[in-house]
């Protein structure tokens, strides 16, 4: 798919008509509910479906429940792509179609692991470490790979594990990544941060959803305004 801006946008946690109509109209590529339990902004299937159709692909995020729902679900409610972060696996993915999965992972988790593992070999933090960088770079390359025939797009999300920490990642630790699959970043994406997160880690795409908003699930024009605006000044490799 073509973005119309640098990179693509995915603005998530959609629950009103209003708000899905506003990303259609700035260019937004992707449309993302949250059909997770108790999760800030959740929505059901129903009102997933019932959301007028467009150009940007309709996403939902699931976590860890079974196949056979995911593909209810996505018919129901006419979806494009099932977002998983409930940590699944490989089989699972090809289950429900490669075409139609974002898996999602969290560096933050391995950079932890990494440091635990170390036994003092890194001192330095993360963005000062060119050792620990190169050591990052391949554990998320190892945890990735298998998931290359397995899913279109993979997401890089903040925090240890599920999602919605609404944090920004340390980007510095990007720099050595190279994914076999095109990405998304995560994480307390808003107008003020994006194209510094787009130059620094050099994504795909950005998926954007408390930082543009003005309470869970309501988005702030100003802000998708300013975002869309702002990345329309920097060059990158958008998601095709």
């Amino acid at each position: 798919m073509r973005s119309r801006h640098p990179v693509s946008v995915k603005v998530c946690g959609l629950t009103r008509e209003q708000d899905v109509g506003l990303c259609l109209g700035l260019g937004g590529d992707f449309r993302g509910f949250i059909c997770v339990p108790g999760s800030p902004g959740r929505i059901w299937r129903e009102e997933a479906a019932a959301v007028p159709a467009g150009k940007a692909k309709r996403v939902c995020v699931f976590a860890a429940p079974s196949i056979e729902e995911v593909v209810d679900v996505m018919k129901e409610a006419k979806l494009d792509f099932a977002q998983l972060h409930g940590g699944e696996s490989v089989e699972y993915c090809n289950l429900l179609g490669a075409e139609r999965v974002i898996r999602a992972f969290w560096p933050q988790r391995i950079a932890r692991d990494l440091l635990a593992g170390s036994n003092g070999a890194v001192k330095d933090g993360p963005e000062e470490s060119d050792v620990f960088a190169a050591a990052f770079a391949q554990k998320m390359h190892e945890t990735c790979e298998p998931f290359a025939d397995a899913c279109a797009f993979f997401l890089m999300d903040s925090g240890l594990g599920g999602g919605g920490s609404g944090l920004a990642q340390n980007w510095d630790l990007f720099k050595d990544f190279s994914s076999p699959r095109p990405w998304l970043l995560a994480g307390g994406i808003g107008p003020d941060n994006a194209r510094a997160a787009v130059e620094a880690c050099g994504p795909g795409g950005l998926d954007c959803n408390s930082g543009v908003e003005q309470a869970p699930g309501i988005k702030d024009e100003h802000k998708l305004r300013k975002l869309m605006a702002n990345l329309n000044t920097i060059k990158s490799g958008a998601i095709r």
